[in-house]
């Protein structure tokens, strides 16, 4: 369960002390003090302090922890409000713990104020400490996977690029083979064709070998389980619909010259029977 900005003790407030004292307890200055304690607590502006927990997604955990920069004077100044409160009343009970005439009852509420209020001191130090280290965790945790997203993003883009190009190469060589099988064929140079068909057969086998190692790049970039928020997956689109259509290209070129090296085949076959 989230932590939240620990609420300020009821026993740390006026209304305790004025409600809860007997009515012959003489002039403390209890009253005083824990006003100065309130007034310190409610210039924390605690429901800001809370989104360090509540905060829904890495962008508002990191807007809530800038804004919240502003409120650790404040929760400093309360703290020290607190000790000097607590000190304040710690003595007052050991001066009324003396005294045959304070009234028990006061100077137990009285005690019981002290206590409380160094227990309070810590606790809205270690607690908010604890939130705020927990949102730049988040948030740095995120960065991380975004950062990480981002160059599997990049690299599957570089690498499919780099297939296209070749594919494309390959294609031209492949054309040019093909070419050449044809014409050494119809010149009646039936070895020369059949080498030129096999050179042309191995250029394809190095195109089909480019295609399944650029859906294994897809597959890995598809495949990955990085949850990022939907606005940073829609920025990283435009590198997904170049991947895409860069991969297109090395199907389309093996569709291609599948079928073109397997005619040309069965063309010099057929032309090298006939002479």
């Amino acid at each position: 369960m989230a932590e939240s900005f620990p609420t300020l003790p009821k026993e740390l407030t006026y209304t305790y002390w004025d409600s809860g004292k007997a009515k012959l307890t003489p002039s403390t200055g209890i009253g005083k003090e824990i006003k100065k304690v309130e007034a310190a607590y409610k210039k924390i502006k605690v429901r800001d302090v809370n989104l360090l927990s509540s905060a829904n997604g890495p962008r508002a955990l990191q807007a809530a922890v800038e804004a919240t920069k502003t409120e650790w004077p404040n929760i400093e100044a309360c703290r020290k409000a607190l000790f000097a409160f607590s000190a304040f009343a710690k003595k007052k009970g050991a001066d009324g713990k003396k005294s045959k005439t304070f009234p028990k009852k006061s100077r137990i509420l009285i005690e019981t104020m002290s206590e409380t209020a160094s227990g309070y001191a810590t606790a809205i130090r270690d607690t908010p400490d604890r939130m705020r280290k927990e949102a730049e965790k988040s948030v740095a945790d995120y960065a991380k996977r975004l950062a990480y997203k981002r160059k599997l993003s990049d690299d599957t883009l570089k690498k499919v690029k780099s297939h296209a190009a070749a594919a494309a190469k390959l294609d031209v060589e492949i054309t040019k083979l093909n070419k050449a099988a044809l014409i050494a064929a119809k010149s009646g140079n039936g070895d020369d064709a059949k080498n030129t068909v096999k050179k042309a057969a191995d250029q394809l086998a190095a195109l089909e070998k480019l295609e399944k190692t650029s859906a294994n790049d897809i597959k890995v970039w598809r495949t990955d389980k990085t949850k990022l928020d939907k606005e940073d997956n829609t920025a990283l689109m435009p590198n997904a619909n170049e991947i895409i259509n860069n991969n297109k290209a090395v199907i389309t070129a093996v569709k291609k010259n599948q079928k073109a090296v397997q005619q040309v085949f069965d063309a010099v076959a057929k032309l090298t029977r006939a002479a």
